[in-house]
């Protein structure tokens, strides 16, 4: 069994590795330290919601969030077509300190050689890291699934069936 790392008490993201994710593979995405927004877009398809969910995944909540600890299973279902085998991410984080000035709070990052620290999130034969074990920090994922047209909706879900088909209309003869 790996040991246990020790957790910094305040992290900022410093760049997410995805290795395999959905129809994401292979994908570096950097946060610089001097920014405060990042903005991610795409191509619908793109694999943006994926990235979302990911970064929503690498924190354990402090208090009450939109989902349930913010669980991987929460926004990777598994099905039987799929069940997120082999998929994974590397979360790499600035370790540091909050500033407090009253008016304005910074994030001052730790000398080195203490000033990073990596988590490694994996599917192997279950999520990887342990949800209790993930660095802790205000975490609040809002989808579409928060709306009100969709929450209202009990029908709507994310769990599919597939069913197959047949269409009368298409045939497979050859005339």
């Amino acid at each position: 069994m790996a040991a246990r790392q020790n957790i910094p008490a305040q992290l900022r993201l410093k760049e997410i590795q995805i290795q395999s994710l959905k129809g994401i593979s292979n994908c570096t995405i950097t946060f610089p330290a001097d920014r405060k927004v990042t903005a991610i877009m795409g191509m619908n398809g793109s694999g943006k919601s994926t990235i979302i969910h990911a970064l929503a995944c690498c924190y354990k909540p402090r208090n009450k969030t939109s989902k349930e600890n913010n669980r991987f299973s929460d926004f990777f279902t598994p099905h039987d077509d799929n069940n997120w085998r082999d998929s994974g991410f590397t979360a790499h984080f600035y370790a540091g300190n909050l500033d407090n000035q009253g008016n304005k709070i910074s994030f001052v990052p730790t000398a080195a050689p203490n000033d990073t620290f990596t988590q490694v999130y994996a599917k192997v034969s279950r999520w990887q890291p342990v949800y209790a074990r993930r660095p802790v920090k205000e975490s609040l994922y809002l989808g579409l699934q928060t709306l009100g047209t969709l929450s209202d909706d009990l029908a709507a879900s994310r769990h599919a069936k597939y069913a197959k088909a047949s269409n009368p209309l298409i045939s497979n003869k050859n005339t």
